[in-house]
């Protein structure tokens, strides 16, 4: 009889620890914290022998000594899978699998200060038990009821002779800059101390992934820096998840419930979770090379004479400081099917966009497309970063509304260009509801599903590069302006527009909308389904989009 222990790790609270700060740099810091519990950290805490290469510790390393397994070479540990601040290791011996923890979550108290990390063991039979069904229902509850019932550790708010420090409010420990640029020194905790002092390991950690960064261009560490002096003070927070991973990886693996298939379990959720990996690490690597191929044609261009005025070609523009190149893009969250980055707010949708697709372009192992979903806050650079962040997490989950999910690749975003007071929800109810239906086409599939589907990304980016080229819309504000107010009152009033704005002709067309939409503006209601509106969409996107599509790379 062999009797091993199984092990769930993870960490809770992950997106409140990233993103609970308005300074890129903390961010960025906390989001390598999360990395190095399952990486560096979790290596140096596993018994020897174990099946993990020595010094794996990147994403683009290969990971897994295939041939070392538990029951073999005398191995006291195999991890099935890690990444993203979770793990799941099968241990040969009890103890081994208690000392395990200790050693882990004792690194994270010491040197990753309000990471809090949650471990569930259970024993089975490897002979008779089924692997599956040991994970699936004996493992995972006992995880859920620890989560839900774990005490949450209160930190002492201060004392009369404390002062609070910069980014969360906590006690201060610290004075000094939280950058080596910052123009003078802030007082700030030790949890932000422990996650400013991880930021350059974050930065050399996406230079080893993508080396084109090393030599070409430096990566940000102000929300600032994703801007454009006097033209634009926006950035997008931009939220990617895989749709339904859980129960596609459950249907993956479930034909592999009997004890004799113990061994095959494990290779095929290995499998599943490094072939998410290598999806999600490739479509945000061609997304890169895609913005920098961009960047790089702009820098070429001049600007162009239109009517006695200077026209630059783009309004998106490499930035340098002292010298060096900043890139208008920044992962924060990155390496699984949950990824999170920000950039100029201008290139947050066509970014989105790129990452989609190129994840839509791949398959899992279960031999079908990576499907995705992605919502995109537009804000102002000195928004409070946690609110678009769960502003960019609500957006992400509307577009499971589409028909056909989870078997489709679609987006959602919203412009809070003047703040924000209620949720995606409350917003679209007060400012985009109105007696003829709903003034959105978002959310809109990235991958045109086919048929006579209009809500789609290329109808959408269309129809912006229409109002943004051509004579007929071009700087002329009135029309456009006056257009947004008749699309409000519905399709009579777009009918009325355009006999006194537009001499009868209609507006853009492209081949998916009908001539009644073109002449109207909306959809028809159909049944008990509203109207909604074709035009209004691109309209308000004309200030606050940059297409990427033409010039990225095949």
């Amino acid at each position: 009889m062999t009797i091993y222990t199984l092990t769930l790790i993870e960490t809770s609270g992950i997106q409140k620890y990233v993103f609970g700060s308005n300074n890129l740099t903390v961010n960025v810091g906390a989001s390598e914290l999360v990395d190095q519990v399952t990486r560096s950290w979790l290596v140096s805490a596993l018994p020897q022998p174990h099946n993990l290469k020595p010094g794996a510790s990147n994403l683009d390393e290969p990971e897994f000594i295939e041939e070392i397994e538990i029951g073999t070479q005398d191995v006291k540990a195999e991890v099935v899978y890690r990444g993203g601040g979770n793990a799941l290791i099968l241990f040969r011996e009890r103890e081994d699998a208690r000392e395990f923890t200790r050693r882990l979550t004792t690194k994270a108290l010491l040197d990753a200060p309000g990471l809090q990390l949650i471990a569930a063991h259970t024993e089975f039979n490897w002979e008779t038990d089924s692997l599956h069904r040991v994970f699936m229902d004996d493992l995972r509850p006992v995880m859920a009821r620890r989560k839900r019932d774990s005490q949450r550790s209160t930190p002492l708010p201060g004392l009369g002779v404390s002062a609070a420090g910069a980014y969360t409010g906590q006690p201060a420990a610290h004075y000094e800059r939280i950058h080596d640029h910052d123009p003078q020194a802030k007082l700030f905790s030790a949890e932000v101390n422990a996650k400013r002092s991880m930021l350059q390991a974050g930065q050399e950690r996406l230079k080893n992934l993508f080396p084109e960064l090393k030599a070409a261009y430096e990566l940000v560490y102000d929300f600032n820096q994703l801007g454009t002096p006097g033209e634009s003070s926006y950035l997008a927070v931009i939220h990617c998840d895989g749709n339904a991973m859980g129960e596609r990886l459950g249907r993956y693996i479930e034909a592999y419930q009997e004890p004799e298939q113990n061994r095959m379990w494990i290779r095929k959720l290995r499998g599943f979770s490094e072939r998410v990996k290598e999806v999600a690490m490739t479509a945000l690597g061609d997304t890169l090379h895609s913005l920098i191929h961009y960047l790089d044609f702009e820098e070429q261009e001049e600007p162009t004479l239109d009517e006695g005025n200077v026209q630059a070609v783009s309004p998106v523009r490499i930035r340098v400081e002292n010298g060096r190149r900043q890139l208008p893009f920044r992962p924060i969250i990155f390496g699984g099917d949950d990824v999170t980055f920000v950039s100029d707010g201008r290139l947050g949708l066509a970014l989105a966009r790129e990452y989609l697709a190129r994840s839509a372009g791949q398959n899992l192992s279960d031999g079908r497309p990576a499907y995705s979903r992605g919502g995109v806050a537009v804000v102002h650079s000195h928004f409070p970063f946690a609110q678009a962040y769960r502003l960019a997490e609500e957006l992400t989950a509307s577009s499971k509304k589409l028909p056909g999910y989870p078997e489709v690749c679609a987006m959602d975003w919203h412009f809070a260009v003047s703040g924000l007071m209620d949720d995606a929800a409350g917003i679209r109810r007060r400012e985009y509801s109105v007696q003829a239906g709903s003034l959105l086409m978002r959310p809109v599939y990235v991958v045109d599903p086919g048929g006579e589907e209009w809500r789609t990304w290329d109808v959408f980016s269309s129809l912006v590069g229409e109002f943004q080229t051509s004579d007929e819309w071009r700087e002329r504000r009135n029309k456009v302006k006056a257009l947004r107010e008749a699309l409000r009152s519905g399709p009579d009033a777009v009918y009325q527009f355009r006999s006194f704005y537009n001499e009868g002709r209609p507006l853009p067309v492209h081949a998916r909308l009908s001539d009644d939409m073109v002449k109207h503006g909306w959809s028809p209601s159909t049944g008990d389904q509203p109207g909604r509106c074709v035009y209004f969409d691109a309209v308000e996107a004309m200030d606050l989009f940059v297409a990427l599509e033409e010039r990225s790379l095949a």
